[in-house]
């Protein structure tokens, strides 16, 4: 793989770099200087651990508490942590991390989400009006409180500015902050970086003018400041970065699993089986099918079921009772799922990606991913945090540790996927995995290599870029 070339402080020599490497050093040093945010929230985000038994994930929004407060944490350890605006004026920032004006969309605590947070967040240049407007007075903010120089003769100058998006880009909201982004001006948004749940675009005029982490690891002349925007995948939140040698010790007694909203059951169930191009259904009828089932005989319908497991041996496998079926999906069950699985069927919904990957990958469950076949995505590959293809560059080569299939295919035959689990090698796999999930999940333990790690490498390595 050819790693990225990097400018040296000095601006001549070069030096390899490679922001998955647990070795590889931060462009940062403790005179960067970082400014977030501060942000009204009464209790900052930590994970639940592996052995939870009643963990609360798929709470999405909560990406940016988390980012927030390890940005935070970053600054006073490994940076220079500004605390105020005013100190910004005469020395300006080298990293600006805000909160994205959706920050204040999601009203809570709920009873579900007991995190003591207050979500409305209250700031000078985040309206809490979702309009087109809004939005562009939050770049229009953003740009002329924190670059320099915007009414003088030669090109202004901005610090690397940061922000998490919490949410997918198929909405009318989300789809507008990234087109009012790339009308700015180019000094402006070349210097935002956003990391984001999944950078997968329905819009594909927008796909030219925004830089994805596979453009960065071609990349070889990063010392000029680009011109694009560069928005990256990064993982879901869900557990902390388990021990893997306790995730070795679970006694996988299921080949293949799955766990999704049935079919034919819910609205929302029907509209991720309509995105998902029928493959769901289609995988559905499949594992309810096979001899090795674990449920065979005692359920109703193959679209009853919000889970299913092929037993590795006989259709007597642990499984969730029958009273917990119907439609929600339960979190303690989802867990106790994949932990013992070998095989973790994951094809997208709404989106090409799906959160319940990142457990899985958590839990040491290979999982069987789709590329394209999406019906707002078309043919795209899916943009999985890291995600390299062949020789491409530094990232993550998930044919190491996942099974990659196109989902018109499995739709059409789903025995595909037993014949490629059966032609797996699984020990490899498994190995690949335990490579991988340090750079999937995040740890809460500042010392602890993680995904963060790898999105605050890149950040850094962001603010080497200068004019020419």
């Amino acid at each position: 793989m050819t790693p990225i070339m990097l400018e040296t402080v000095d601006g001549f020599e070069l030096q390899t770099w490679d922001p998955l490497n647990p070795t590889s050093k931060s462009q940062c040093s403790k005179s960067t200087r970082i400014y977030v945010q501060p942000h009204p929230w009464k209790k900052l985000l930590r994970l639940p651990k592996h052995n939870d038994k009643s963990p609360q994930l798929f709470y999405q929004f909560s990406l940016e508490i988390l980012l927030l407060r390890k940005w935070r944490v970053f600054g006073n350890h490994s940076g220079t942590l500004i605390p105020s605006l005013d100190e910004l004026v005469d020395h300006p920032a080298d990293i600006v991390v805000v909160p994205s004006p959706f920050a204040d969309m999601w009203v809570g605590p709920s009873e579900k989400h007991k995190e003591g947070v207050d979500w409305k967040i209250q700031t000078s240049y985040i309206s809490v009006n979702k309009t087109k407007t809004a939005t562009i007075a939050y770049w229009d903010r953003l740009r002329t409180r924190f670059c320099h120089g915007i009414n003088g003769a030669s090109e202004p100058s901005c610090p690397v500015m940061v922000t998490h998006l919490p949410v997918t880009v198929d909405t009318k909201y989300t789809k507008e902050f990234l087109q009012l982004l790339v009308l700015q001006p180019k000094y402006f948004k070349g210097r935002v970086v956003i990391g984001g749940i999944e950078s997968n675009l329905k819009i594909l005029k927008l796909q030219s003018k925004i830089r994805k982490f596979s453009s960065i690891t071609r990349d070889t002349s990063t010392k000029i400041i680009p011109t694009k925007p560069l928005f990256l995948t990064v993982p879901y939140p869900t557990f902390e970065l388990p021990d893997p040698t306790v995730i070795d010790d679970f006694h996988r007694d299921k080949l293949l699993s799955s766990y999704w909203a049935p079919s034919c059951g819910s609205k929302l169930g029907k509209k991720k089986e309509k995105n998902s191009g029928g493959v769901r259904s289609a995988l559905e009828k499949f594992l309810y099918n096979h001899p090795n089932h674990s449920r065979r005989g005692k359920s109703r319908s193959a679209c009853g079921l919000n889970q299913h497991a092929i037993c590795v041996k006989g259709n007597n496998c642990t499984t969730a009772p029958l009273t917990e079926i119907e439609n929600g999906v339960s979190d303690s069950t989802l867990h106790q799922l994949v932990a013992t699985s070998r095989f973790c069927l994951e094809p997208g919904g709404d989106t090409p990606t799906r959160s319940h990957f990142y457990v899985a990958a958590i839990f040491g469950c290979i999982p069987v991913i789709f590329d394209g076949g999406n019906l707002n995505y078309g043919e795209q590959v899916t943009q999985w945090p890291w995600r390299t293809e062949g020789d491409q560059g530094i990232g993550l080569k998930y044919e190491n540790f996942s099974i990659i299939l196109k989902p018109d295919d499995v739709a059409r035959d789903p025995s595909l996927v037993m014949q490629s689990i059966k032609k797996s090698d699984y020990a490899a796999l498994r190995i690949g995995l335990a490579k991988a999930v340090r750079s999937l999940a995040y740890s809460n333990n500042r010392h602890t290599h993680d995904a963060f790690n790898i999105f605050e490498k890149i950040v850094c390595a962001e603010t080497k870029r200068k004019l020419v």
